[in-house]
């Protein structure tokens, strides 16, 4: 089933290290959908035990982390060699960062500069990003 079609509840785990953005991303999500479950980590350690304690559906996580960078949260969750089991947006502050196309061939689904991202930007995103991993899943016979 198509991730809009459906009512179920969309657990979105938002790993920032800057109190504000985490916020003001929960709040532009919540506006562009009552269906969004929402859990906040402030560092890359704390977003990734909890990627690992609970069901999630997709991760928004800044590049920079206080603890570690959005790479090594990127290689826990998708190891190179692997196609993605979990949708990941990555976010970032840096206006000149070299890094897209890295990030974007790791298997990340979006890439936004945090300045010009929107709430119904990022719902479609994650929309498009949770389509795409289920349209990529085996399906069960």
């Amino acid at each position: 089933m198509r991730p809009e079609c459906s009512d179920a509840p969309i657990t979105v785990l938002i790993i920032d290290g800057y109190e504000a953005d985490r916020r003001l991303a929960a709040e532009q999500l919540t506006h562009s959908s009552s269906r969004y479950r929402l859990l906040e980590a402030p560092t890359g350690k704390t977003g990734l035990a909890m990627y690992r304690a609970q069901r999630v559906d997709c991760i928004l996580t800044e590049l920079t982390l206080p603890d570690m960078s959005g790479f090594q949260v990127l290689y826990s969750l998708i190891p190179p060699s692997r196609r993605p089991d979990i949708a990941v947006i990555m976010l970032t502050r840096l206006t000149d960062c070299p890094f897209r196309e890295v990030v974007l061939s790791s298997g990340v689904q979006a890439y936004f500069l945090k300045s010009s991202i929107d709430g119904n930007t990022l719902h479609k995103a994650i929309i498009d990003a949770l389509a795409a991993l289920a349209s990529n899943r085996p399906q069960p016979l």
